[in-house]
């Protein structure tokens, strides 16, 4: 993104096209609403907007980033149980949009270095990582405590009715 974690200067006082501009402020043409774009909702949290953007450019519209427009966009450090939402999502999310928007070589070489990235995971004990990469798999969706609880417990057994 443009400027995150850089010091202000004068590279960032000009308006600039770009490929995305993040969910926190976007101001949306209703003419793309019209192309029937929305912001997919499994994704629940990271990466729809950029899903988002690309779809617009296909539309003809654009990202732009406006200097002169101001956002007060209060992050806390996540720790704890943000901590780890942040990184459930990250994970899931990302296989996620490369499913949805990368190119097929960008899809392969992710496929390939699954292994190398659930190690990494698994190596730094970020756990909530591990279980979203599983909860792609087993195309679990939604806010991160609906996901969490399906992932860690089994599916209630079903009492048969003829016992």
């Amino acid at each position: 993104m443009i400027g995150y974690n850089q010091p202000v200067g004068p590279s960032f006082e000009k308006e600039t096209v770009c490929d995305f501009v993040s969910g926190t402020c976007m101001l949306i043409s209703a003419a793309l609403f019209s192309f029937r774009i929305r912001f997919f909702a499994p994704y629940f949290l990271y990466y729809e907007d950029v899903e988002f953007c690309l779809w617009a450019k296909r539309f003809r519209g654009f990202s732009v980033y406006v200097p002169q427009a101001k956002i007060l966009h209060q992050e806390t450090s996540a720790s704890g149980e943000r901590l780890q939402a942040k990184s459930y999502y990250l994970a899931r999310n990302h296989l996620l949009f490369v499913e949805r928007c990368a190119p097929f070589g960008v899809k392969l070489r992710e496929l390939a270095r699954l292994p190398k990235t659930l190690a990494e995971h698994i190596g730094s004990q970020d756990l909530p990582a591990v279980i979203g990469i599983k909860d792609y798999f087993l195309r679990h969706f939604g806010h991160y405590e609906n996901t969490k609880h399906q992932s860690r417990t089994q599916a209630p057994a079903h009492s048969d009715a003829s016992s």
